[in-house]
């Protein structure tokens, strides 16, 4: 009778899927944190470092490196940029004290 239509005085209701006379089952209790195996704190730490390791020398061996040239000239640029930031902020800040030396 699963699934069938029965009249009431309301109107057409429907029945429940399953018959009353199948009991659920109950599943088993999960077990509890405390009676779970904990893994060794050492091994985990350890296995996690060497899997770290791995990976860094993964990433290292897909770095596309510049030849000396490149370096040489990008360091250039590099030491040029702050020479002349280095004299405009001096410059500003001499600027600065002279101005409210005044005061």
């Amino acid at each position: 009778m699963s699934a069938q239509k029965r009249n009431s005085a309301r109107g057409t209701a429907v029945e429940s899927a399953a018959p009353e006379s199948v009991e659920r089952r109950a599943r088993p209790p999960k077990p509890k944190a405390a009676e779970a195996k904990q893994p060794n704190q050492w091994a985990v730490r350890t296995e996690r470092l060497r899997g770290t390791y791995q990976d860094t020398m993964s990433e290292m061996k897909k770095i596309n490196w510049p030849d000396s040239e490149t370096t040489r000239n990008l360091t250039i640029v590099v030491v040029g940029i702050s020479v002349v930031m280095g004299a405009l902020l001096g410059g500003v800040d001499w600027a600065l004290v002279q101005l409210l030396g005044l005061f």
